[in-house]
């Protein structure tokens, strides 16, 4: 990888499953490779055996790395040892970024390819020698720090200790004029939004089940307990409120060490969810009703002496402070489903708002999924230049129910896959970060950040004198939606 050659680890049982031999390429799922990296290893699997004497025979590029293995499945190789037909720098040399290094600064390289094109990652590790790059082609900038794409070619230099991503660009071939850009905003409508959800991360505790503790942010809660060193059975009760009648909705919890659930005094069935094996679901429908909801919990609570060490005591490193787990988690719960939520966050029947500009002031405050707008474009038989104006973190362009065009960082892109001269049905899927979802979102006077920390959720250590001066009990989420859509043809 120090030589910008991008590379995947093979695993027997995955090629065994899913590997085959096609037009001289190890085919593995959906991935195809031109060449193979035998290293210097004892003993291999027979199916894999097979695999590579068939990738060789058929005219794939394989390299041995030392001696071939001894053993085939455990026992003595009986069978000839398949010969590599390619050195490893030839392997490297075919291989490896165009890009050349005119100056002995030491740099470290990383490429990959796929669906959103090659990328090639370097970085100058040298400490005091600025490196000067001579590059092969035109590439792309990719500044992830102010979200900016620009173009560059010829050469680049890179300075001690920084690193650029750079993305191969296709030579563009100018083959008409475009018009002026149009804006086409008003042709397209919200078809479709994806669940809803709104946080509950305020509660009550108690230890009988009848005396209520003050509602206390989560991380607040749990620091209650551990000062006072509490172990034993835990009630947690969460309140949200419900308007009118939803007809999907579901609870969504990664609290452990539960005895039961109850909403409204009805028992829950919490089963595993298909993404996180951390979280758990239950169908809530025949549960909830209109007005206050009273979600119980009632919980094993116990936490071991370091997770206390570890957040009070003297001189703990955040080495260490990061090696803590604990054994009780309590923590915010999320419901989800198909509806809104109103300005004091109360959930309403599902709605979609006129404009798609902002939908965390219209009633998708804690929302994290996709919408689908839907419009009708006039275009030749060329295709047209199609950008997007708006707080997302990326698109997928749908033209007459083919995929033609994904929006990332460059917001505009070309748009020929599924065109036909005249009108097109395009439909325009925007994908939200998970930002609003998970936040953090009670960080007083907190702007747009780039990083989080556990701190910013937890607030780790500063409950001692009462609720810290860092913590904001108002919801901070940020903008998502789509301002403007523009077209060139």
């Amino acid at each position: 990888s120090l030589k910008g050659v991008g590379y995947h680890f093979g695993d027997e049982r995955i090629i065994l499953r899913h590997g085959k031999i096609k037009d001289g390429k190890a085919v593995i799922g959906n991935r195809q490779y031109k060449y193979v990296i035998l290293p210097n290893m004892k003993t291999i699997s027979q199916s894999t055996y097979n695999f590579v004497k068939q990738f060789v025979e058929e005219g794939g590029k394989l390299c041995v790395v030392g001696k071939f293995p001894k053993y085939i499945d455990g026992s003595p190789i009986s069978t000839d040892a398949i010969k590599g037909n390619v050195t490893l720098s030839k392997v490297i040399k075919a291989n490896s970024p165009k890009i050349k290094n005119l100056t002995d600064a030491k740099l470290l390289y990383r490429s990959c390819s796929g669906d959103l094109g090659d990328f090639t990652f370097i970085l100058n590790v040298d400490e005091e020698k600025t490196a000067t790059l001579k590059l092969d082609r035109t590439y792309s900038v990719i500044d992830l720090i102010n979200q900016e794409k620009y173009r560059v070619e010829g050469q680049i230099t890179l300075q001690p200790q920084k690193s650029v991503l750079l993305k191969k660009e296709r030579s563009v071939v100018v083959a008409h004029k475009l018009q002026n850009t149009i804006d086409v905003t008003n042709d397209f409508w919200l078809r479709s939004m994806s669940q809803n959800n709104l946080i509950v991360d305020f509660a009550q505790y108690s230890f009988g089940g009848k005396k209520w503790s003050e509602s206390l942010y989560t991380a607040h809660l749990v620091d209650d307990l551990l000062r006072a060193k509490y172990k034993g059975k835990l009630y947690v009760k969460y309140l949200f409120n419900v308007k009118d009648k939803i007809n999907n909705i579901n609870l969504l919890t990664q609290n452990n060490d539960i005895e039961y659930v109850k909403l409204n005094g009805k028992k829950l069935r919490l089963k595993r969810t298909p993404y996180d094996v951390n979280f758990r679901v239950a169908d809530i429908c025949d549960s909830v009703v209109i007005g206050e909801n009273e979600l119980i919990f009632k919980v094993d609570f116990k936490q071991n002496d370091f997770v206390r060490y570890a957040i009070y005591g003297e001189n703990v490193t955040p080495s260490l402070r990061n090696m803590m787990t604990y054994d009780t988690v309590i923590e915010p719960i999320f419901i989800q489903g198909a509806f809104n939520v109103s300005e004091d966050r109360v959930i309403e029947r599902k709605s979609y708002p006129n404009a798609f500009d902002n939908l965390t002031e219209n009633g998708y405050k804690f929302f994290s999924g996709e919408m689908t707008l839907c419009g009708v474009v006039e275009s030749g038989e060329d295709g047209f230049e199609l950008t997007l104006h708006g707080d997302f973190m990326s698109a997928q362009i749908i033209v007459n129910g083919l995929e033609s065009a994904t929006v990332m960082l460059d917001r505009t892109v070309k748009v020929t896959e599924g065109v036909v001269k005249g009108k097109n049905m395009v439909e325009i899927i925007v994908k939200s970060s998970m930002r609003n979802m998970y936040g953090p979102h009670h960080v007083k006077g907190m702007q747009e950040w780039w990083g989080v920390h556990p701190g910013m959720f937890t607030f780790m250590g500063e409950w001692i004198n009462g609720v810290p001066d860092s913590f904001d009990g108002e919801y901070a989420t940020v903008k998502f939606g789509i301002d403007k859509i523009e077209i060139r043809r």
